[in-house]
């Protein structure tokens, strides 16, 4: 990763997938009490995700950042932030009916970071 500017908008998640970046949005969670996927929280312990969150770009875009701690969304919700991790290609292949989206969302993994913006 360089110490190039986060990714702001959608026309620069294409060149960038695959590759370790920051990306800066609004935190979006989703909070579901019946959503209990196992999640390691920042300091390395195994906790609840009781949410999901996608990052608003600044276009309207959304990057899925999928299952997160709970607290974090709690802590995050509705804040400018600076996602560090690899960021990648939505899967249009997948033929999956039960996918909830309408249309695949680029998405990031390997999540080092969430940092509120400056």
């Amino acid at each position: 990763m360089s110490d190039a500017p986060p990714i702001i908008n959608a026309s620069d998640l294409k060149r960038n997938a695959g590759q370790i970046v920051r990306v800066a949005g609004e935190y979006r969670p989703e909070f579901n009490p019946r959503h209990r996927t196992l999640v390691e929280d920042a300091n390395g312990n195994l906790t609840a995700a009781g949410c999901v969150v996608l990052l608003a770009l600044a276009d309207g875009t959304f990057v899925d950042l999928f299952d997160r701690p709970e607290d974090e969304g709690r802590t995050l919700h509705g804040k400018a932030v600076v996602v560090t991790g690899t960021l990648c290609a939505p899967d249009t292949n997948t033929g999956d009916a039960s996918v909830a989206q309408a249309a695949p969302l680029f998405h990031m993994i390997g999540i080092s970071s969430i940092a509120l913006a400056e």
